[in-house]
């Protein structure tokens, strides 16, 4: 006698990462698809697998809509619309990616640079941070001010220039605002829109807007 064998036909494979480092986030996240179609778990039982993702199969053909959000509140996706996936894809092995930013509320691994950062003035939520080295183009790399205006900006990726002493030399943009100075927390304060940072550490820095 021989054993029945079941096969599944991959529908999709969903693949979250950080923003700021493109890894994949490791927390198992809440994942609503509009079609009530139920994820693949991994063998731990879990809807996020080892290597990240997460997966649908033997689904018929058509849109999905997937609203994806973080039960710890640490992991946020700025823009509100529901992501869409097309099934049959292309090749289905091949993961569709999607972005989310930490929030303020996430903690950072140790050895990471990152700017846990607060403004102060009025109109500071929803304000769009970049931050750059000083006197270099953008990186691409952004996030936005809570309603309380704050934010964490991890420092990963590219070539961070190092002041003669050895601390980061950083410039700040909040897109729309001015930024006139600040305070770092325990490490004095600045004037204008670039100040420094020791690198490999979470810093706390309150920035003043106009």
């Amino acid at each position: 006698m021989t054993a029945d064998v079941i096969r599944h036909r991959l529908g999709f494979a969903l693949r979250v990462e950080d923003h700021f480092s493109n890894v994949p986030i490791d927390e198992t996240l809440d994942i609503a698809i509009d079609s009530k179609e139920t994820g693949v778990r991994s063998r731990a039982g879990s809807l996020r697998h080892d290597d990240g993702t997460y997966r649908w199969s033997d689904l018929g053909d058509g849109l999905r809509e997937l609203t994806i959000t973080s039960p710890s509140k640490r992991w946020i996706n700025w823009d509100p619309s529901p992501l869409e996936v097309s099934v049959p894809l292309g090749d289905p092995r091949e993961a569709v990616r999607y972005e989310m930013w930490p929030t303020a509320l996430a903690s950072v691994s140790p050895g990471l640079s990152a700017i846990r950062g607060k403004l102060l003035g009025t109109g500071i939520a929803g304000v769009r941070i970049e931050v750059a080295g000083a006197g270099q183009p953008p990186t691409g790399r952004y996030t936005f001010s809570d309603e309380a205006g704050e934010f964490l900006y991890l420092l990963t990726g590219g070539h961070w220039p190092i002041t003669t002493v050895g601390t980061l030399a950083l410039q700040i943009n909040a897109v729309g605002r001015t930024v006139t100075g600040g305070d770092i927390v325990g490490d004095g304060s600045f004037a204008g829109d670039q100040f420094e940072l020791p690198p490999l550490r979470d810093m706390r820095v309150r920035f003043h807007v106009t």
